[in-house]
């Protein structure tokens, strides 16, 4: 839950949180073991659409 909060924070802060910023925080904390990009840009869409989402319900 608190990654959550904190990509809620960034997004709320106006941080644009991109692809590639996550990408690379991926790499360097999985190292030899991280997803694909194809993987990885899947998840990262799912987790964009669910805290769009949940900024809606915050702001509103």
């Amino acid at each position: 839950m608190r990654k959550l909060s904190e990509l809620l924070n960034r997004f709320h802060a106006g941080t644009d949180l991109t692809f590639e910023d996550y990408y690379s925080a991926l790499l360097a904390r999985t190292g030899s073991g991280a997803p694909s990009a194809e993987e990885a840009r899947r998840d990262f869409e799912s987790i964009r659409r669910i805290v769009s989402r949940a900024m809606v319900y915050r702001i509103g």
